[in-house]
C-alpha cells in the first residue's frame, strides 16, 4: 500500500512508551495485510510481464506495437509505457518492502539512533511514492493528450518527460521534507496542518486525475465523433460502435484508477478530519489499500495494452484491434492511392482516429 504515513513509520522513535505502542501496532497491521499486499504485488509483476513481454512469434517484442488499437498512436504510446512502467517499478518497491516487513525487518519504534532498518524503510517508502506519483501525473498527461490529439495538436515531447518525471520528484521531495524537517528524531512530532499538508501533495494529483481528466475524455470521445460525421458524411450504427468504444476505454481507465485509489483518498480523508477515528476503521482502509494499490499496474495494462491475440474473450474489450488512434489515411481501406501514401508521412497530430476493417465490426 502507497501512504504519506509510512514516511513516519521510518522515523528514529523519541516518543513516550505510550505513543510507541501505539505506533507499534499501527505499523503491525497484521500478518494478513502484509501477505495480501505481497500477493497481489506477484499477481501484478507476472500479469504485466505477461502482458507486455514478447510474444515468442516473429515480429514481436518488448511493449509489442499497438498502432493498430483503439487510443494507441505514437504520441500516447510514450505515456503508455511510462505508466505500465511506473506502476511495475513502483510495485517492485512494494513487494520488497512487504516481504522486508513479514520478516520482521521494519524499524523499531523503541530504537533510539538510526539503523540500516530506518534507511531500507526510507529508501523503500519514497521510491514507492515517487512512481506513483509519476502514475498520477502520467494519468493526467495521457487525459490532456487525448484531448490535444482530437484537436489536431500534441504536446511538447520534453514538456511531457518534465511533468511525467521530475514534477513527481519534486512533489516526492517536498512530502519527504515535510515530514523530516524537524529531524528524523522528531518527525512524529508534526503538528496537524504539516501532516494534512502532506496528504495533499501526495494525494492531490490523484484526485486532480479524478476531477479533471473526465472533462478531457468528454471532449476527445465528442470530437471523435465529429471526426467521424466529417469523413464519412454519415453517422451509422458503425460509428456509434466506434464512439462507444471510445467511450467504453475512457470509462475503463477512469474506473481502474478510481477503484484503486479510492481506499488512498478516503484514509486520508479520515485521518484529516478525525485522527481519532476507531482504529479498526483506519486498518480496513489500509487493509483496501495494500489490495488495490499494486493492481493498478495490471489494470492499466490490461486497460492500454489488451490482452494478448488469441487469448481469452476479454480480448474483444481490452483490444479492439479493428480501430487505432495512428492516422487519417487509414480511415478506409478502399479509400484513393493517393490518399495511402499520405499515410507514410502522416502522425498522431492529423485527425483524431482512424477506422480499419469498417465492415467488419
Amino acid at each position: 500500500m502507497s501512504s504519506p504515513d509510512f514516511l513516519s513509520v521510518c522515523c528514529v522513535k523519541n516518543v513516550s512508551e505510550t505513543d510507541s505502542k501505539k505506533l507499534e501496532d499501527a505499523m503491525l497491521i497484521g500478518q494478513i495485510m502484509l501477505i495480501i499486499t505481497m500477493v497481489m504485488c506477484v499477481v501484478c509483476i507476472v500479469g504485466v510481464c505477461y502482458l507486455v513481454l514478447p510474444r515468442g512469434y516473429p515480429g514481436s517484442s518488448l511493449f509489442r506495437n499497438t498502432s493498430n488499437r483503439l487510443l494507441a498512436g505514437p504520441n500516447l504510446n510514450i505515456i503508455i509505457r511510462c505508466i505500465v512502467s511506473c506502476n511495475l517499478l513502483a510495485t517492485l518497491g512494494l513487494l520488497a518492502r512487504s516481504v522486508a516487513w513479514l520478516a520482521k525487518e521494519y524499524p523499531s519504534p523503541h530504537s533510539v539512533g538510526l539503523d540500516g532498518k530506518h534507511i531500507f524503510c526510507i529508501i523503500t517508502t519514497v521510491w514507492i511514492q515517487y512512481f506513483f506519483l509519476c502514475n498520477f501525473f502520467w494519468h493526467i498527461l495521457y487525459a490532456l493528450e487525448a484531448f490535444l490529439v482530437s484537436k489536431n495538436k500534441e504536446l511538447n515531447l520534453a514538456l511531457k518527460y518534465f511533468c511525467g518525471w521530475f514534477l513527481p520528484g519534486a512533489f516526492c521531495i517536498g512530502g519527504a521534507a515535510i515530514t523530516y524537517f524537524n529531524g528524523i528524531d522528531r518527525c512524529l512530532l508534526r503538528d496537524r496542518l504539516t501532516r494534512d499538508l502532506n496528504y495533499l501533495v501526495f494525494l492531490g494529483p490523484a484526485l486532480i486525475v479524478i476531477i479533471i481528466s473526465p472533462f478531457f475524455f468528454y471532449k476527445s470521445a465528442k470530437e471523435a465523433k465529429k471526426a467521424l460525421i466529417w469523413h464519412y458524411g454519415q453517422y451509422t450504427s458503425t460509428e456509434r460502435k466506434l464512439v462507444d468504444a471510445i467511450h467504453l476505454k475512457f470509462i475503463l481507465i477512469m474506473a481502474t484508477f478510481t477503484v484503486c485509489w479510492l481506499p488512498n483518498l478516503i484514509h486520508s480523508s479520515i485521518m484529516m478530519a478525525n485522527p481519532a477515528l476507531s482504529t479498526s476503521i483506519v486498518y480496513t482502509t489500509v487493509v483496501f489499500m495494500g489490495l488495490l494499490n499494486p493492481l493498478q499496474g495490471l489494470f492499466s495494462a490490461l486497460v492500454f495494452w489488451g490482452v494478448p491475440q488469441g487469448a481469452i474473450n476479454w480480448n474483444s474489450v481490452f483490444h479492439l484491434s479493428e480501430y487505432s488512434y495512428l492516422d487519417s489515411s487509414n480511415i478506409n481501406a478502399s479509400q484513393s492511392q493517393q490518399h495511402a501514401s499520405a499515410s507514410r508521412s502522416s502522425s498522431e497530430t492529423e485527425p483524431l482516429i482512424s477506422f480499419r476493417r469498417k465492415e467488419e465490426f
